[in-house]
């Protein structure tokens, strides 16, 4: 029983470091990705992006609405965590 302790323990410290690692990872790129947008020119978040079903969406709207994407799951982790 003291082997399957040790590595039931085991395995919640390697999930708890694997979840910070991703959760840092996670703030990097969309850090970056915030960096990248405040430069965008405001003329350009008006542009519109066409997808392949031929939805028709302005640049400032997909920007928008991965933000509202981030926090969702951002309120997943964090409440699971």
């Amino acid at each position: 029983m003291p082997v399957q302790q040790a590595a039931q323990r085991g395995a919640r410290q390697y999930q708890h470091q694997y979840r910070q690692l991703m959760l840092q990872l996670w703030e990097a790129y969309n850090r970056q990705l915030a960096a990248i947008v405040q430069v965008i020119p405001e003329d350009d978040l008006l542009k519109c992006c066409k997808y392949a079903d031929g939805t028709v969406l302005p640049l400032q709207f997909l920007i928008e609405d991965y933000v509202h994407h981030l926090e969702h799951h951002l309120q997943q982790m964090l409440g699971t965590y």
